[in-house]
């Protein structure tokens, strides 16, 4: 048997094995993983971060394209209402087609470009006109909703004067001067 004394020592001794090698397994083991544990969780909130950022800007890009988009529609829109050039074409299509809605007959059109007018603002460019001599035919009615049609049409134009003659047939006859505007060069 075993003297008390001797189980005590191997206790011990048993006890500084275990604490020695309790510290060993941290030092080697625990303490570089919990360290490689806390270098990645700085990395993952560094990635993150990082991602958060990206999906802002991200965001933000998004917002200025859809605004640069709306931009370029807007710039159409405006181009249709105040066109970069004369475009002639472009006039006379929009009388062309405002008359057959309000029911009248485009007998004649004829076109002038007048001086373009400076502008007053550095920034802003000259303003352009096209002078248009029309002669209609058609009922009154239709003329009154073609002048207003003229008025609200998208392209902007400025019935200038107008005259009325009675023909042979029972329509009028109207001859008409419109402006219509284009930005200048």
């Amino acid at each position: 048997m075993i003297k008390v004394s001797s189980k005590r020592i191997i206790i011990i001794i048993l006890t500084a094995l275990f604490l020695i090698g309790s510290v060993v397994v941290y030092k080697f083991l625990t303490k570089p993983a919990y360290e490689e544990i806390l270098n990645l969780r700085g990395k993952i909130s560094s990635l993150e971060e990082t991602f958060d950022s990206y999906e802002s800007f991200k965001k933000q890009a998004d917002n200025l394209l859809s605004q640069y988009q709306d931009l370029t529609n807007i710039e159409n829109q405006f181009s249709l209402i105040l066109p970069s050039k004369p475009d002639i074409s472009y006039a006379i299509g929009q009388i062309n087609g405002l008359a057959r809605l309000s029911g009248m007959e485009l007998q004649s059109i004829n076109i002038r470009p007048l001086a373009i007018k400076p502008s007053s603002q550095k920034m802003a460019k000259g303003l352009g006109i096209l002078r248009l001599e029309l002669r209609l035919a058609g009922g009154y009615d239709g003329f009154k909703s073609f002048l207003k049609d003229v008025e609200n049409n998208i392209m902007i134009s400025e019935p200038i004067n107008f005259r009325i003659e009675k023909q042979a047939r029972p329509e009028l006859l109207y001859t008409m001067t419109i402006d219509t505007y284009y930005q200048a060069e």
